[in-house]
């Protein structure tokens, strides 16, 4: 049995591969491999018969990979107990715009079918607040140099920090 398993994952690594090299050529995309995770991922998860399930998942993993090697993160959960992906991965490989867009898809995804408004402003807010407050800390409390690096108005900086209620030090 456990021969007849190495068997198949050996074929189920090689068909990714070969709609990775698919993908890349359609979408002109420069040549992309999958990182020793991903292959680990791809080789644990359980595939249906139906090519098209691989195809999408693998596409949608070279298109969210930022560079040419495809973390097992680059691949999205099937569902809200299919969070092999993230949990082999590590949060540093994530791009912030990877880390935003997980952590939002998740929030819709536990919201389901429930109507909810202001989603815009909250995660702006949930964003804007910690950017301001870690570019204040690197400037060492210079709100001139923290407003420079975040490309706004000194006024604007502060009108933020006392909007957010962000204690300057």
């Amino acid at each position: 049995m456990a021969v007849i398993q190495w068997l198949k994952r050996r074929e189920v690594l090689k068909q990714a591969d070969d709609l990775l090299r698919e993908c890349c050529q359609r979408l002109d995309l420069p040549e992309k491999s999958f990182a020793k995770g991903a292959r680990e991922w791809i080789g644990r998860r359980r595939w249906t018969d139906d090519p098209v399930e691989m195809r999408q998942l693998v596409y949608y993993a070279a298109l969210a990979a930022p560079g040419d090697i495809i973390e097992a993160a680059h691949f999205p959960p099937r569902n809200l107990r299919d969070c092999e992906a993230f949990a082999q991965s590590s949060f540093e490989a994530l791009s912030l715009e990877e880390a935003v867009r997980q952590k939002v898809a998740h929030f819709f995804e536990r919201l389901g079918d429930v109507g909810v408004e202001g989603v815009y402003d909250a995660v702006l807010a949930q964003v804007e607040k910690p950017l301001i407050e870690i570019c204040l800390a690197w400037a060492g409390g210079n709100q001139l140099k923290a407003a420079r690096a975040l490309g706004i108005n000194r006024n604007t900086l502060h009108a933020k920090i006392k909007a957010l209620g962000i204690v300057v030090r």
